[in-house]
């Protein structure tokens, strides 16, 4: 796949809500992004125990592969909750804005505009940064997922 590519060479961070996490885990709800906007499925115990432990795998295996689960109320990220955007290797921003009343994208947007792109890039690298350090620990995160995973096998 090309993330496997790519993650070789390029530094691939994503930031998670901790209430995405918790909605999986607790209530079993995953949000699946589609072409048409976001949909709101259940798992299986089974399902949710292979995403977690696939995504232990590539923070594992990939060294530039990084996560971080958030506060939903952190102070410097406000409205953070319904948008969500992909960097492209600094060439092309990927941009979604979503009415999650609706649960579908209201503003869907793709530039490479070096402008838009960069700030878009800062805007990220600074937050990221922001980011208390046991929050975006791979190890710290990787304790987190599997305590949970227990959890589900117990």
């Amino acid at each position: 796949s090309s993330f496997r590519k790519n993650v070789k060479y390029y530094e691939f961070h994503e930031i998670y809500l901790m209430d995405s996490i918790c909605n999986l885990i607790k209530k079993r709800e995953f949000y699946l992004y589609y072409y048409a906007g976001i949909k709101k499925i259940k798992l299986e115990v089974e399902d949710i125990i292979e995403l977690l432990e696939n995504i232990i795998i590539h923070l594992e295996l990939y060294e530039n592969y990084r996560i971080s689960f958030i506060a939903n109320k952190a102070e410097y990220l406000d409205g953070f909750d319904n948008f969500s955007f992909i960097l492209k290797e600094r060439k092309a921003l990927f941009y979604e804005n979503y009415n999650l009343k609706g649960n579908y994208p209201s503003v869907i947007v793709s530039l490479d505009e070096p402008f838009f792109v960069n700030a878009y890039n800062e805007y990220f690298e600074r937050n990221w940064q922001r980011i208390a350090p046991i929050n975006k620990e791979k190890t710290e995160i990787i304790s987190f997922i599997k305590r949970h995973i227990n959890v589900f096998k117990d």
